[in-house]
């Protein structure tokens, strides 16, 4: 087989596509975590599917080895371009749905509670304060001062203005949860 034949045998299956959405999935997700970390969610839906594009037109050229082939076929790049970001987009969901999601296991408290604390704590030390957090009780003041302790032992920078802010946010939304009724 010649080197035409076998990059027309990966085309007519989908290798190319199931690849370049792997790849396209980890560029997406290294750019949402460094340089668009601070974008509107607006740009994660559309993100995959240009990265996509261009990665299939990169290519499509290097396979024919012209970058006019490939401007003049811009219809298929196009078309198997959408198709790397929607690979892309699937790889995401499975990762999310069956790896990421079968690790967290964690109650609607402690999720609540990652989302006060997010712009405070990061990674592992965000999910161990918040299941710590989790388990202040809901006894108001109690459980204040309690979310005050964690907090101020597991603070590296915060204030202690901040730490008083939370701990009441803290204190508030497990109470929230306690009344809540099924």
């Amino acid at each position: 087989m010649t080197y035409f034949e076998i990059t027309d045998l990966f085309t007519l299956y989908g290798v190319d596509v199931a690849v370049l959405g792997i790849v396209t999935c980890a560029i997406t997700q290294i750019l949402k975590t460094t340089l668009l970390k601070k974008a509107p969610n607006k740009i994660y839906t559309f993100l995959p599917f240009i990265i996509g594009c261009v990665l299939y037109f990169c290519y499509f050229a290097a396979v024919n080895r012209s970058a006019m082939f490939a401007l003049e076929n811009f219809a298929r790049v196009f078309e198997r371009g959408l198709s790397v970001g929607a690979a892309a987009t699937m790889v995401y969901v499975i990762y999310e749905q069956f790896v990421r999601g079968a690790k967290k296991g964690k109650d609607a408290k402690t999720v609540a509670i990652e989302f006060l604390l997010e712009g405070y704590f990061e990674g592992e030390k965000l999910n161990t304060v918040a299941q710590n957090l989790a388990d202040c009780g809901a006894d108001g003041n109690a459980a204040e001062r309690k979310a005050a302790e964690i907090l101020a032992s597991a603070a590296g920078d915060l204030s202690a203005g901040e730490i008083k802010a939370l701990s009441r946010l803290v204190a508030k939304t497990l109470a929230q949860f306690d009344t809540e009724t099924p």
